[in-house]
């Protein structure tokens, strides 16, 4: 009797699920191709989009839109040199400078921009400055161009709006005398548009322009 010693047929084997798998595309991985992909076109869209804000806040607010209405002007420890306050003198009003003195000027700021504007902050004099004045310092105001009391609070302006902020000057503690006056022409506002572009803007003070003296 013989035995045979090897098969011509392949013996069947314990099936493997691992390797089947592997031999299978992996489902998974087109899905992650194609949320990050959405993901990217998504990211880019929303730049293009803050690009188009800010680029037309730029241009609203390139053409200077703030603007100076009707004024009033409240002196506060700074008495004035009688010569140039009298009614037969055709020049501006002087004053004296006085330790704590202020004068507070309030104006109707008008916003001619077609998007909201907001008033943040405004240009003042450096620390080593040992002119007469100092500031100005910003301060809120009520529509009776009346002080709200407490530190100042942004403004924010729609377009064609116009709200009531006060300038205040201070009499400068570093100030050294002399013969000199000192005089402010033109306040620089600081405001920002959609929180995202920050400018600044120029504005003459014209009538309301401050003159003070330190004399000795």
């Amino acid at each position: 009797m013989q035995y045979a010693t090897s098969l011509a047929y392949p013996v069947p084997r314990p099936y493997d699920d691992s390797v089947a798998q592997s031999a299978l595309p992996l489902a998974t991985r087109p899905r992650t191709v194609t949320i990050r992909v959405r993901t990217l076109i998504g990211v880019l869209v929303a730049i293009a989009a803050l690009g188009i804000v800010v680029d037309g806040a730029r241009y609203a607010t390139g053409m200077q839109p703030l603007s100076f209405g009707s004024w009033s002007s409240t002196p506060k420890g700074l008495p004035p040199i009688k010569s140039t306050a009298d009614t037969y003198d055709t020049g501006p009003t002087v004053y004296k400078w006085r330790p704590g003195g202020t004068y507070r000027l309030t104006f109707d700021v008008h916003n001619s921009a077609s998007v909201a504007l907001t008033i943040t902050g405004v240009g003042h004099s450096a620390g080593y400055w040992e002119g007469a004045n100092a500031g100005p310092t910003l301060a809120n105001a009520n529509p009776n161009f009346e002080p709200v009391p407490g530190p100042f609070r942004p403004v924010r302006l729609g377009p064609d709006e116009s709200k009531p902020i006060s300038f205040v000057f201070h009499a400068n503690p570093k100030s050294i005398c002399g013969t000199g006056v000192y005089s402010v022409d033109a306040v620089i506002v600081h405001f920002t548009t959609f929180s995202v572009v920050h400018d600044t803007q120029a504005l003459p003070l014209g009538d309301a322009a401050f003159y003070i003296t330190h004399r000795c």
